[in-house]
């Protein structure tokens, strides 16, 4: 919604007081001090109550909020979002510096690599959106010229009423996900399109190579801007004990290189990403050796294509894998298919809303009984962790689904697990 609109509302309900509610009201208390502002969160009792008991102006709705489901029809044309305010108000120049990237998998690990590319190549650049900076928090600095490019990680929930697109986009992936809030993965991947359905003929759109067959049969539908396809980087460029050498992190970061020739930076740019980044936590990440037992946090993976990623990298190496937490779509017939034949992993399963599927599955393929175990919650597993992963192997945490059901987010799932691992004696 652009400026000479928002200055017009003057009853303005923020729904949703998470961090990029809360980053809205701090943007319209800034530029819209006259406005009256009333916010609304089902998930705080201090925000909750009649939320449509009087006729707003607009509705500034926070990514995690369903509008089809939550607000009222005709209340529709008034909604906008933290995402979209700042799209509708930077120049086309301002346009043209915004790296946007999404995908299902490794959306926030790319955009962190771009970042520190950038910054090795000399540019002045910072993260925002799904990384966890809402866009209206860097809204100032970046018209004012203090950035010379944004990498914005962007999620189907920010994408799904966008009609701005950025001057680069970056699309890495496609597998069912959040199928609890879009049903059905046509209507996923349609929200994902606004990524670059919005583009102009001198904008770029790269693509992952895992996209390939979904650009040449015609599947990402119209687009306008220049296009070009990444090649997976190599194995060997990353040290041999690096999980970065794990297929979809290859993949991904081959859009790196592509964005690299664009943007005409020096090619040690790269390189010295590829040598001194770090990764994000909570992505396959390793935190400790225990007991002769390599453990992994990969809270992350919270559908059962990012897991079955997992097990095809550690392969054999994997010992002990648990899953489970909020259904959010997706089977898990092919990953149960890649594990059966790894005679070593076991299984662990959280009593949950996934781990009905994920027995239903283990059952269906006749996985023998000593494999798997079934457990209330993480407490419960870490003693069977132990006693049951054999030596020199891996413990990986990658639940196959969200993790809302006993935490937070998968941030606090990740930290939990960390945290009973190395208290455990």
């Amino acid at each position: 919604m652009h400026f000479n609109q928002l200055k017009k509302a003057k009853k303005i309900l923020i729904y949703g007081y998470g961090a990029e509610g809360k980053s809205s009201e701090k943007f319209l208390r800034h530029f819209f001090p006259e406005a009256s502002l009333q916010i609304f969160d089902e998930q705080i009792p201090t925000y909750t109550g009649e939320s449509f008991n009087q006729n707003y102006d607009l509705i500034v709705v926070s990514p995690g909020v369903a509008r089809s489901e939550k607000i009222p029809e005709e209340f529709w044309n008034r909604c906008t979002s933290n995402t979209e305010i700042f799209f509708h108000n930077i120049s086309p120049d301002q346009r043209k510096k915004i790296i946007g990237i999404s995908g299902t998998k490794g959306k926030s690990t790319t955009s962190g690599f771009c970042l520190e590319m950038l910054h090795h190549a000399g540019k002045t650049a910072r993260v925002a959106g799904n990384f966890g900076v809402p866009l209206l928090e860097v809204y100032e600095e970046f018209i004012s010229g203090k950035i010379e490019y944004l990498v914005v990680e962007l999620s189907s929930f920010q994408l799904e009423h966008l009609d701005v697109s950025p001057g680069i986009s970056i699309f890495l992936n496609l597998f069912p996900d959040h199928l609890d809030r879009h049903r059905t993965i046509e209507v996923y991947f349609k929200a994902k399109k606004n990524l670059w359905a919005h583009q102009e003929k001198e904008d770029f759109l790269i693509l992952c190579e895992s996209m390939r067959l979904f650009y040449f049969s015609g599947k990402l539908g119209t687009i306008n801007s220049q296009v070009s396809v990444a090649s997976s980087i190599e194995k060997d460029v990353f040290a041999g004990d690096s999980v970065f050498r794990a297929t979809h992190f290859r993949e991904n970061f081959g859009t790196m290189i592509q964005l690299s020739e664009i943007l005409d930076l020096p090619e040690r740019s790269f390189l010295q990403t590829v040598h001194s980044f770090q990764g994000l936590p909570h992505r396959m990440e390793f935190f400790v050796q225990k007991h002769d037992i390599r453990f992994y946090d990969d809270a992350i993976a919270v559908n059962p294509d990012s897991v079955r990623a997992a097990v095809d990298f550690f392969g054999e190496e994997l010992g002990m894998l648990i899953l489970g937490g909020k259904s959010g779509g997706g089977s898990f017939q092919t990953l149960f298919e890649k594990v059966k034949p790894l005679s070593n992993t076991k299984i662990i399963v959280l009593e949950s809303e996934a781990g009905k599927e994920i027995l239903s599955e283990i059952k269906k393929q006749k996985f023998p009984e000593n494999r798997f175990f079934v457990v209330k919650n993480l407490e419960e597993a870490v003693p069977l962790i132990f006693m049951n992963t054999v030596k020199d192997k891996v413990c990986l945490l990658s639940p196959g689904a969200k993790s809302y059901d006993q935490f937070k987010n998968f941030q606090e799932k990740g930290n939990h697990f960390k945290a009973l691992i190395k208290q455990y004696e």
